[in-house]
């Protein structure tokens, strides 16, 4: 059943993530956009991206829900702070049910969110979805930092060439200066995502006990977060249910573009 429709809240601007300094972390309060009206989504964006990264999902839901994005780069805690963080952010604005649709490690937060339990999550959408991090990955995203840090290694370029693929890579070549601007964006928050931000741990066997619903969806070209992985977990999570989208990578919101927008609008409100 769909909530009562709310007037639409004002948009509240996010301040950009490049206050987290060479110095340390943001520690100020975590910045929301908030747009629309209607059942309440949170947008989780993942790293190293800002929360920008999701506008195309943010636009399109908007149309029928009230959309909260929190921008998380550049907080420089691991998964687990973070999550006390938000929950409290989220709290303190009044926001106690929510669904989530979480892309790549905003994934993992969506997951986390809904065992935590403090926040009543109704559903739970996770694209190119992530549930386990284990300490080889985070050694391999801190000499990572190392070498951006160091300008051995162009960032947007690499990511440009991990997270999408090389059909769309032609065909929209633009994409390449937005990703620019979002590491622009990110500035030193960058480091400190690829440093610290992605300290987790497994979910997995946890997810076994969820009884919400949970979509998955994955491209099948993805390296970031493989489709097989995401196999696996849609065996594990009682009633998930998985798209794997042919000839796509890991940002599925530009690379499939209307077909992952409404497919994520009609799994929240079908």
């Amino acid at each position: 059943m769909r909530e009562p429709e709310a007037k639409a809240p004002p948009i509240v601007a996010a301040q950009a993530a490049d206050d987290a300094t060479d110095s340390g972390p943001r520690t100020g309060p975590i910045p929301f956009e908030i747009e629309g009206a209607g059942p309440t989504v949170l947008l989780l964006h993942g790293c190293p991206a800002p929360a920008r990264s999701l506008d195309p999902l943010r636009h399109h839901l908007a149309r029928t829900h009230r959309v909260v994005v929190p921008e998380l780069s550049g907080i420089g805690v691991g998964f687990d702070a973070a999550l006390e963080r938000l929950v409290a952010a989220l709290l303190a604005r009044g926001i106690d049910e929510v669904a989530v649709v979480g892309h790549s490690g905003g994934a993992y937060r969506a997951f986390q969110l809904a065992l935590d339990g403090r926040i009543k999550v109704r559903s739970v959408v996770a694209l190119g979805p992530l549930a386990c991090v284990v300490p080889p990955q985070l050694e391999q995203f801190a000499a990572l930092a190392d070498a951006v840090e160091a300008g051995a290694v162009d960032l947007p370029e690499l990511t440009w060439q991990l997270w999408f693929t090389e059909d769309f890579r032609r065909a929209q070549p633009e994409m390449r200066a937005e990703l620019d601007a979002w590491f622009a964006q990110l500035g030193n928050a960058t480091l400190l995502g690829l440093r610290h931000e992605c300290e987790g741990g497994d979910l997995r066997p946890a997810l076994a006990t969820l009884d919400i619903p949970v979509y998955l969806r994955v491209g099948a070209l993805d390296v970031s977060t493989p489709a097989a992985e995401a196999e696996a977990l849609a065996l594990l999570i009682p009633g998930a249910h998985l798209d794997v989208v042919p000839g796509c990578a890991h940002f599925l919101h530009f690379e499939d573009g209307p077909n992952t927008l409404e497919a994520v609008r009609r799994f929240l409100d079908p």
